[in-house]
């Protein structure tokens, strides 16, 4: 008498089913975070392994994660909203759960934030970053610059400093937040609104290379990258994202203001 195999015990493909990738293009923090927080009660519902990972630019922005504190940043913070009720000019802050330091967000980065359903998957928050560190580290490869990860902590640096910042927090099994990628932005805005010493300094691709760089082009190898250091070559790109269009433009937080 013969016996049918089974396939109770078949191990599931540790990658995700597939990368939806949508392109946001210049889009405020606070409501990149709002598109995200509803991304991840979706991708709960749906408990599947399918990710979804924006890519964006931001207007000038502080975000402070866990290992972030008030000694980073290089200015006096001042509330949003003082008594008069006109706000002070600056630069917008925000304190956010995600792993990782003080990030300063401006035009001329690319910022990575993946709604990524890791338990699913059989990913570790370690292994996650792993992956991301080496999508990042090949896309550095890619335009010729030679970057590497410095314990402790996360992140990768070049020969002049700081290229690329990640920082990721879970909810329910499903990652959020990303990394940065500093393709050439202005290095300066990092002197005037964080502390820069020689401990932590600051660089990008085109500042390494000692050349323009091209947005699109990183973008591009981006994609690829991020495809293969996830194992899933099932990967859709969009322009925008619907649900953008019911989350208003406001501004929230605090006000960092140089001093």
């Amino acid at each position: 008498m013969s016996t049918a195999p089974t396939t109770d015990h078949v191990t599931p493909p540790r990658a995700p089913s597939s990368i939806e990738v949508h392109l946001l293009g210049l889009v405020n923090y606070d409501r990149c975070l709002e598109l995200q927080q509803a991304l991840i009660d979706d991708a709960i519902s749906r408990a599947d392994r399918r990710a979804v990972v924006l890519l964006c630019e931001h207007p000038a922005a502080i975000s402070v994660g866990r290992s972030g504190s008030w000694s980073q940043l290089n200015g006096s913070v001042q509330s949003a909203h003082p008594a008069g009720g006109r706000p002070r000019p600056g630069v917008p802050l925000h304190w956010s759960n995600r792993g990782g330091r003080c990030q300063l967000h401006l035009l001329g980065q690319i910022n990575l934030y993946g709604i990524v359903p890791i338990e699913a998957i059989g990913w570790s928050v370690g292994e996650y970053l792993g992956r991301l560190e080496r999508a990042l580290t090949d896309v550095c490869g890619d335009v010729r610059v030679e970057a590497r990860r410095q314990r402790p902590g996360r992140g990768l640096w070049a020969r002049a400093g700081q290229v690329a910042a990640v920082g990721v927090a879970v909810k329910h099994g499903v990652s959020y937040y990303g990394a940065q990628l500093n393709v050439e932005p202005d290095l300066g805005a990092f002197a005037r609104h964080l502390r820069v010493d020689a401990q932590q300094r600051y660089s990008s691709l085109a500042a390494e290379t000692r050349r323009p760089m091209s947005m699109s082009r990183v973008r591009s190898f981006l994609l690829a990258r991020l495809a293969e250091a996830f194992d899933c070559q099932r990967l859709g790109v969009s322009t925008g994202h619907p649900l953008l269009r019911s989350i208003p433009t406001a501004p929230t937080g605090e006000v960092a203001s140089v001093v």
